[in-house]
């Protein structure tokens, strides 16, 4: 129907008084307001003002097809209309039901579908003859106890709302058959929120009683459920024929498709039963090109499933990398190698070499996806494999099984820590230490993505691993992005991420693409960014300055493999020292090299996949410094892997023969640091025969960490500086454990005061004036009243931080701890919903308690620009009470 007049209205109401008529339908008329003579109809039984005409499935979802119009308000006169049998409203913005509707004694079908309501108001347990509740579709959060008087009740839909909780009376109705739920954060399972989705008509809606039959005997949170659920990750080469083998897993008899190239990832779900348990598969299907590889640490997670497809096709696919990085990321889950026959031509594969060298690898016998052959026995393979996996099935308190039902079943991608807290309470999970466990677990089995460690995400869980993955991939996949070699801004985002879906949450997803090592934004050109996996494979021209004698040099050695996406992950980490890194076109970075800059020294750093090692040369006038830096972030990233990355940290050789050689004799860090601690002060080159001294060695590439290290003092040949009478003037510090250490992750470097060290390569040692080292470089704390002069510690003569009069810059750059904490107050204001600054303001004081590095920026901040000044850098109502806590912690 098309719009109409209100003389038309009025006339159509005229004439369906004069004709008597029980039926009226004045959807689709854009009416905004019904006249009051709609109340001369006391004959009618049935008024449509709104109606959903069809259901259609969108994105996978039934969605309604509506004919309505915008009334924003429940006509009084209606209330004259009693004699109604059916009233449908739907569609209409009217958002509530008035209390005067119980005065329809007579109805027995409502229909409110999409109108807004958050609450189903008593008044319509008045309606003692309806049958059916239609309130698909709404905002609703809770059934009303009062429905025990709805008798008649044989169907009652409330299929996509925010109910959280099913009402014991609902039970108790007596000809209730039909309950939709579906879509709503309930802690069933969805199979079973579905259960007769196969026998039923579509017009029907799923049977009540498994639904309440499930709840109801679940509902002791002391009891425990095994649950039957694991991650299958199937990786290979792109065009390898992984997503055939997923459908073909989940629906075997479906035909052989061309399948479109994965992007990012695929999270697909596959139901099986085996000896009467629910056994409920996550499969996730990676895309191959060699761009998401870089991303596969995040998700390739303990206690999964791999299948490692080989297409008989290719010749070089590179079968053990695919192991090793297997191996390596998920603690040595097993694997199974499906060779994918195409076309019959069988796969050359050194299977006995294979099976010797990874323990976990089991070969199933080939398979043809195109005519099914050995399909069978690969699935029952693949079941029994998941099976052994699982055993007894993993023991889910009922509360933490029930939430987990109740995460998967909302209909939103994501929700706040807060929300999730709310839920976790409404299932009697009360301590915060308990969510954050059931959290990490869900991550591990791929229900939903929280990473926990990060200050921005952890506010953040994505409900949907699909969506969250598909949001970083579409970028990155983008023509644009591509194109530009990696470049692109946060209008590029806009464009990109313009469905609905992404909208208010472009910050967020920003920040996940930082959180997953992708990218990093220019410094100076705020709002643009760079992905270095997309940039150009050429390495720029650039003067080589790395043949002077006071260059240095380290190497790392990867055993097995090196896993991809190392060095962009340290480009990324180390972006804003990249040389004129804030010109793109001039910037000396590349997609297997970088040249960093910084107080005048040069380093670069160079990939080098075919020898699986990673170069590193500096040369200036304090090359350690820099090398130092660089050699605690590639520590960062090694220790992300565990313990399962193996490699060497080799220095060259100093010695009068290998010095001046292109190719040096060098030790490894670890037979270093063994004769370090051992008190050994040489080791001999196994060139020259010449005996090296070893702390010269090492502390000429790498500064120490500490001066009072047991046995530092036994060193012979060393050259260390003079203190003075008490070296804990400048650290108090209790020693350190003479066992070996391997740097942490995340674990702050104390500060340290460099001076002059006089190694036989004679290359300067002196700490640079730059730039303070933050997070997990330095967190630069002030050395007082102390200064140094030549190799001479004097006491009480300098005040502030003059070294050598050389001033170091103990404050982060006001403008950058400025955007850090705007970052923090506007994150934690868009998930508080008090909105009040005081509140605000003592998260965030939280927030920054928590993180020292972040807590030492700002300290510094204030301290060397004033906190006046950072207040005026900060646009938030809540930053005077932040900085007013800070210095009041540093006046106490």
């Amino acid at each position: 129907m098309a719009a109409i007049s209100r003389d038309e209205l009025l006339a159509l109401i005229d004439l369906a008084q004069a004709e008597n008529r029980e039926e009226l339908d004045l959807s689709g008329m854009e009416l905004t307001e019904l006249p009051p003579e709609i109340g001369k109809l006391t004959k009618l039984r049935k008024l449509v003002l709104g109606k959903v005409t069809e259901w259609n499935w969108v994105g996978g979802k039934l969605v309604p097809t509506l004919v309505t119009n915008q009334l924003t308000a429940w006509p009084e006169e209606l209330q004259l209309l009693t004699h109604l049998r059916e009233l449908d409203l739907s569609g209409n913005p009217l958002g509530c039901c008035p209390d005067w509707i119980g005065k329809f004694g007579l109805l027995e079908q409502l229909q409110l579908t999409s109108i807004g309501l958050s609450e189903i108001p008593d008044s319509l347990a008045a309606l003692t003859n309806l049958t059916e509740l239609w309130l698909h579709s709404n905002q609703i959060t809770s059934i009303p106890d009062s429905f025990a008087a709805l008798t008649n009740l044989t169907c009652l839909d409330l299929e996509k709302n925010q109910i959280t909780d099913i009402p014991v009376v609902l039970q108790a109705l007596p000809k209730l058959a039909q309950l939709d739920l579906r879509g709503n954060p309930l802690s069933v399972p969805k199979d079973v929120l579905d259960s007769d989705a196969n026998t039923r008509d579509d017009s029907d809606r799923p049977a009540a009683k498994p639904i309440l039959d499930y709840y109801f005997t679940t509902r002791d949170p002391n009891e425990i459920t095994h649950l039957y659920e694991a991650k299958l990750l199937i990786v290979g080469e792109g065009e390898s024929g992984k997503t055939s083998l997923a459908n073909k897993l989940i629906t075997p008899e479906s035909p052989l498709q061309p399948q479109p190239t994965t992007h990012g990832i695929d999270i697909l779900p596959w139901d099986y039963t085996h000896q009467d348990h629910p056994y409920r598969i996550h499969i996730w299907d990676f895309g191959g090109q060699e761009i998401y590889h870089a991303t596969h640490q995040f998700f390739l997670t303990e206690q999964s499933l791999y299948l490692l497809v080989a297409d008989s096709r290719k010749e070089d696919t590179d079968h053990p990398y695919w192991l090793n990085i297997i191996r390596l990321l998920s603690n040595n889950s097993p694997v199974l190698l499906v060779r994918n026959e195409k076309d019959d031509r069988p796969c050359n594969l050194n299977l006995r070499e294979l099976r010797t060298e990874f323990d976990a690898l089991s070969i199933p016998k080939p398979i043809n996806l195109a005519d099914d052959r050995g399909l069978p026995d690969l699935r029952k393979a693949i079941q029994r494999q998941l099976e052994d996996l699982l055993g007894p099935g993993i023991r889910f308190p009922n509360k933490w099984f029930n939430l987990r039902n109740s995460l998967e079943n909302d209909k939103r991608n994501h929700i706040t820590l807060h929300d999730y807290q709310a839920t976790c309470r409404r299932h009697n999970i009360t301590d915060e230490r308990e969510m954050l466990t059931l959290s990490n677990h869900l991550h591990q089995l791929g229900t939903c993505l929280h990473f926990q460690h990060d200050p921005i995400l952890k506010h953040t869980l994505i409900l949907k691993p699909n969506w969250g993955t598909a949001a970083v991939y579409k970028v990155l996949d983008n023509d644009r992005v591509t194109q530009n070699l990696g470049q692109f801004s946060t209008a590029d985002l806009s464009d990109i991420w313009s469905d609905r879906q992404y909208t208010n949450l472009q910050d967020e997803l920003l920040h996940l693409m930082r959180q997953f090592k992708v990218c990093y934004e220019i410094p100076h050109r705020s709002g643009h960014y760079i992905a270095p996996h997309l940039l150009s494979t050429d390495s720029p021209d650039y003067p080589n300055c790395w043949r002077s004698p006071t260059t240095i040099a380290l190497r790392y050695e990867y055993e097995g493999i090196m896993p991809k996406g190392l060095l962009s992950r340290f480009i990324v980490e180390m972006h804003e020292d990249i040389e004129n890194v804030s010109c793109p076109d001039q910037a000396l970075v590349w997609r297997t090299g970088v040249v960093l800059s910084r107080a005048n020294n040069r380093a670069e750093i160079l990939e080098t996949q075919i020898r699986n090692e990673i170069q590193i040369r500096v040369s200036g006038p304090s090359p350690r410094d820099l090398l130092t830096v660089i050699h605690h972030e590639f520590t960062k990233i090694h220790n992300s892997f565990g313990d399962q990355l193996h490699y060497d940290t080799r220095i060259p050789c100093n010695c009068s023969c290998c010095k001046p050689s292109k190719k040096p004799n060098s030790f490894t860090l670890k037979l270093i640091d063994t004769y370090i601690e051992r008190g050994q002060p040489t080791i001999q080159c196994n060139e020259s025969a010449e005996n090296v001294q070893v702390r010269n060695l090492r502390d000429g590439v790498i500064a120490p960490d500490r001066f009072d290290k047991p046995g530092y003092e036994a060193f012979m040949g060393y050259d260390r500086p003079d203190f003075g009478p008490d070296l804990t003037s400048v650290r108090s510090r209790k020693p350190s454990s003479p066992k070996s250490r391997k740097p942490k992750a995340e674990k702050s470097v104390q500060p340290i005061v460099n001076v002059t060290v006089h190694a036989n390569n004679q290359q300067e040692q002196t700490m640079t004036n730059d730039k303070i080292w933050n997070g997990d470089r330095i967190d630069g704390d002030k050395v007082m009243g102390d200064k140094v002069a030549g190799n001479k510690m004097q006491i009480n003569t300098v005040q502030g931080d003059a070294i050598a009069g050389n001033k170091i810059v103990n404050a982060q750059n006001l403008t950058e701890a400025a955007k850090d904490i705007k970052a923090l107050l506007n994150q934690i204001s868009a998930t508080d919903t008090t909105k009040n600054p005081m509140l605000i303001a003592v998260k965030a004081i939280a927030e920054i308690e928590n993180n020292p590095t972040l807590k030492t920026r700002i300290l510094n901040a204030g301290k060397e620009a004033g906190f006046a000044a950072l207040d005026a850098a900060v646009d938030h109502p809540a930053i005077k009470i932040v900085t007013a806590a800070l210095k009041g912690a540093i006046d106490a």
